[in-house]
This record gives structure tokens, sequence and C-alpha cells, in this order.
């Protein structure tokens, strides 16, 4: 992912309260100690510490605690459990009502009216209006240095209908709208706090979430305690621990010796690192636990066919054929499902039919190389330090079929800059985090479509893009429409989709709701389901 950040991301938590109306105890384990992502909670579960804290390690830093200048999926786990959003993504890849109770657009697609809660109250005492929402997307539209700005560019205007439904007014090609709205942008504040300058790094009391700020360090980490007493929070399953802690703890290994040690009591863990956390789950089923999830990020070559060197659809071609995908996916210990298109197989988007033009056959591609008369062509691949294991793999497999391969490492704001300058014309590696709606695909492949895709593709490409993001298209029509998109990123060799990685989280078994914590595969997690179970 690149307009938004180059790391995926994640992270979790919560503890309960004996309910009248109480679910089963925690989803049981496999014999290899996993625990399989579950439906959202529905009801209160049994057995959990009123009293209980957990502490998380994750591999982001905590930048912010504003919404509107969050960096996206990296800083989600540190917002959600004190600011819920209109609308969130369940285990499914389906849209789930959350403060907004229904949505629909007008059948010309102009509009999107949406239905509130009515019962919500902000932490410091404000009530959840129509009104709320309206100052926060219009703030968020405004907003000097707003990072989310670009997400709600498709909404021209929103107005109040009444206390609790509001009515956006569109700009063609909106369809994906809802989905912003599951996330950072869908986030919502106090209007109370929207004019307080301290809301990135104070400890505010401005959200609905099921936790309060209690502590902030920046870029270490973030430190929340219960809103409302366990049980009485207004989404069952949510909100039932006593205190919350996330740190940012950059080596995923260390993470993991922590929750080992017991001085952590969640660790994540992403690509490489897994098979070292489902080894020490695996070891040891009886006191550890883990849950793993195939993500909608992805490893890739992104090409800028802008860049004379790549606008040759030939070498672009002959380097997606070298690609031995089952390959890599060893490298990540065979968690690293491999893909030919940009959405994994269960997302609505996914196309069965997708012919891979660009199928692993390296005689293949040394035959277009040499009928091209490109004899030894070079190909510098531009990738971040956490991605080396991975580059290194694709470099060897570059080189066998005849490249001559560089590796370029940069850190994460200089490789963002320089692919948006056009100065980087292969990125390597997991850089690719999709929305949960490809009406984003260009702004998460490409950081600026018309900067690095070259006129003859996109000439190609805006019009099916623009005809899929019309809102009054069911889902499956739009499906078809992206269909033809991801032909052409394949047939073109614009972008080598080479396999998803998964994300791991490690606990010891006291730990419950895991089972829930991924609320989208996309990495985005919300903390609010997790507990800790009593006596532990």
């Amino acid at each position: 992912m690149l307009k938004r950040s180059l790391t995926t991301v994640s992270v979790l938590a919560l503890a309960l309260i004996v309910s009248a109306c109480s679910a089963p105890a925690p989803a049981p384990t496999s014999d290899n100690g996993l625990v399989s992502p579950g439906p959202l909670p529905t009801a209160w579960p049994s057995g959990y510490d009123p009293n209980g804290s957990l502490h998380i390690g994750f591999v982001a830093p905590p930048r912010t605690l504003d919404p509107a200048l969050s960096t996206g999926i990296a800083s989600l786990e540190y917002l959600t459990p004190v600011y819920d959003r209109l609308i969130q993504i369940d285990n499914n890849l389906q849209l789930q009502p959350m403060l907004a109770t229904d949505w629909s657009f007008s059948s010309d697609g102009s509009t999107l009216t949406m239905k509130l809660r009515d019962d919500i109250t902000f932490h410091d005492g404000t009530p959840f209006t129509a009104d709320a929402v309206v100052q926060n997307i219009t703030r968020s539209k405004t907003l000097d240095g707003s990072l989310i700005k670009a997400s709600l560019a498709t909404v021209q205007s929103v107005a109040a209908v009444d206390a609790h439904t509001v009515k956006f007014q569109l700009a063609p090609g909106a369809a994906g709208l809802p989905s912003v709205l599951s996330g950072v942008a869908g986030m919502m504040v106090s209007p109370a706090c929207l004019s307080n300058a301290a809301l990135a790094t104070a400890v505010t009391n401005c959200g609905t979430g099921p936790y309060q700020l209690s502590a902030y360090q920046p870029n270490v980490s973030v430190s929340y305690t219960q809103a409302q007493a366990p049980g009485k929070f207004w989404e069952p399953g949510a909100g039932l621990l006593h205190d919350l802690t996330i740190t940012y703890i950059a080596d995923a290994d260390a993470a993991i010796n922590g929750v080992q040690s017991g001085d952590l009591d969640v660790a994540y863990s992403i690509g490489t690192n897994v098979p070292k956390a489902q080894s020490v789950v695996a070891s040891n089923t009886s006191k550890f636990q883990g849950m793993m999830s195939t993500l909608t990020s992805q490893v890739v070559l992104q090409f800028n066919s802008n860049i004379p060197t790549m606008n040759d659809k030939v070498l672009r071609q002959a380097a997606g054929m070298a690609i031995d995908r089952d390959a890599i996916n060893q490298l990540y210990g065979g968690t690293c499902t491999p893909a030919d298109q940009p959405y994994i197989a269960g997302h609505w988007a996914h196309d069965d039919n997708l012919v891979d033009q660009n199928a692993y056959d390296p005689a293949g591609a040394k035959k277009l190389l040499q009928d091209a008369g490109q004899t030894s062509p070079h190909i510098t691949l531009s990738a971040i330090a956490a991605d080396q294991l991975a580059v290194q793999g694709l470099q060897a497999q570059l080189q066998a079929v005849g490249f001559q391969v560089d590796i370029q490492t940069l850190s994460i704001p200089t490789l963002i800059s320089n692919w948006a300058q056009g100065q980087v014309s292969t990125i390597a590696g997991n850089l690719a985090a999709l929305d949960y709606d490809p009406s984003t695909l260009f702004s998460t492949y490409f950081s600026n479509a018309k900067g690095q895709i070259a006129p003859e593709y996109l000439t190609q490409l805006q019009p099916l893009m623009q005809q899929a993001g019309d809102p009054t298209l069911s889902q499956d029509q739009r499906a078809a429409v992206y269909a033809k998109v991801f032909t052409i990123l394949n047939q073109e060799a614009l972008v080598i989709p080479i396999c998803n990685p998964s994300a791991f989280w490690t606990a010891p078994q006291y730990v419950g709701g895991l089972s829930a914590l991924f609320t989208t595969s996309n990495g985005a997690v919300d903390t609010r389901y997790l507990y800790r179970q009593t006596g532990q």
C-alpha cells in the first residue's frame, strides 16, 4: 500500500462480565492450538474477568490520536478502542452496521442516506446525532493536513435530515463510500473536541467506543481504561477489559518472546515472522493459542510504466513469468498464499475466471527476452528493509532468466516520496494493502495514477474504474467490471501480484475473544472483543 502506508498492521484486546444473556465460552482451539476467525459477537461471553487487563505488542507505532491525521490501517488499532465507526467489516468481508444502522444509495446514485443509532453518547456527555456526523465529515474534508481528505473526495456535501439521519451528496463514482466509512474516515469524534488543537496528542474523552484514553506516548504506546461498566456498552461482547495497553514493538520475534515470558499478553506477527509464532503455539498448546488470517495485503512487483525502461511490456511480462510464487511462499514458511490478482478468493471482487498471463514459466521468460533482443536487461528493485528476504528471493528468480538485478533499500517515507515523484521504477515486497472496496485500486497500487501508469494504459483503465464506481450497479455488476480491470493489469503486466501473507496473533489460553479479533482481513483489527478469563 503506497499512498497511505507501506506496511500492513493490526493489534488486539478485551475482557468481560457475566450477563443474563451469555454466549458460549471462547472458541475451542484445534490440535495445533489455532483458533479460527469467527463472526462478530452477538452476546456477552461468560467467564470473563471484570478487572482484567491485557498488554499487546504491535509492529507499528502510534503516531496520532486524531483520526483525520491517521495514516490509515497502520493506525487503526490504536484508535478503534476509543472511536466507533459508522460502519464495520466482518471476517467474511461484509459491511455491517456500527453507529449507522442502515444506509442506501438513491436510484441515480447521487446521494447516500444513512440512519444512525439513537442511543449513543460521546465520552464527554455529548449526544451522538446526525449533526455530529456532519461536523466530522466536514472537518475531515477541510482540515489542513487531513490524510483522509482524498478518501472522501466523492462526498460533495453532507447534511442532517433529522436528528438521526444524514444524507451525503455525491460526485460520480461513490460506490466505495460505505467501505471508506468503515475506516478512519468513519470514526466519530465529539463535536466539542473537533476544534481542540491537542486532539492528536492529548488524552481526551472524545469518542463513543468501549474504552477511553488514559495515557499516550507518541511512537511508543497507548493505554486505555473502560468507558462503561462491564457489560453495559451498547455492543455485545465489547469493552470488557478494565484496562488495555498497546505497545509498539518493532521486532516481531521480541513480541513473541514477550508472550512466552509473560511480559505481553498478545503479540502480532506477519510475513516471515509467522512460522516462529506458529511453532511457539504448536509446541505448547495447553498454554498458548494462535489465530492466523490471510491478508488482502500482497507481496507484489509494481512497475512505473511511465519510466522508459519499464514502459516495455515484454520486459514486464518476462519479469512476471520469472516469479515462482510457490517458492516465495516457502520463504514465508508456507503462509503466503500465491496470488494472480489483487483480491483473494472469497472477496466479492475476486475473478475466478482470470487467466494468468504471467504464470511461472522461466523458459518462456527467457524466450521473450531473447526474441525481443533484450540481453541482460537491468532492473532495480526498491524495497524496505523488512521485505529483504522476499526481495532477495525475487532477485534470484529474475537473475535466473537473464535479468541484472539490483536491490535499493529505502526507508518507508523515502520510498513513498520517491515513488510518488516518479524516481522509482519498480517496487518489490509486501507493499500493497488493498481496501475492502476496489474503488481505491489506483490510489492503493499507484500513489498518483497519472504518474505511475503510462497514458496508453490509463486510457484503458480509467473508464472502467469510473464505471465500476457507479453506486447504481449491483455488487455482481461491479465485480464484472473489475474483472476487466484485473485482466488489463494482468495482460499488460503493470502489477505482478505474488502472494498474500498471513498475520498471526499469539496469546496465552487465558485470552478470550481471539476469534473475533480480525474485523477485516486487510489486517485492520478492532481490539474491543478481547477479554481475560477469570482466575488468570
